[in-house]
């Protein structure tokens, strides 16, 4: 089958319009990526604290034993400080949005 060089030039336009359309498609993809990875990572207490008082995903390391585990607190700006009872918070992150419907 033989082809005209108008046709050609068509074809490669479709390809490379689909080429371009896909790159995007991909791009979106790794944005949305890193988005949830920041937005479910442990934030160092040392990094920097909550913006706002409420509930906490926490990770807190035992001050006699040294062993961390996770655990939920509140935190409130007024008293930043989320050590005590012998525990002491190293990372925190927010919780997860609770499903709807319930």
């Amino acid at each position: 089958m033989k082809y005209t060089v108008n046709e050609v030039y068509q074809q490669i336009g479709k390809v490379s319009h689909e080429h371009h359309r896909l790159a995007k498609m991909a791009e979106d993809l790794v944005l949305d990526n890193l988005q949830l990875q920041q937005a479910s990572r442990w934030i160092p207490v040392s990094e920097r604290l909550p913006d706002e008082d409420g509930e906490y995903s926490v990770w807190e390391k035992d001050d006699e034993t040294g062993i961390g585990q996770s655990n939920y607190e509140w935190f409130r700006k007024i008293n930043p400080d989320w050590s005590g009872e012998g525990k002491t918070v190293t990372h925190w992150q927010p919780l997860p949005t609770p499903p709807e419907g319930e």
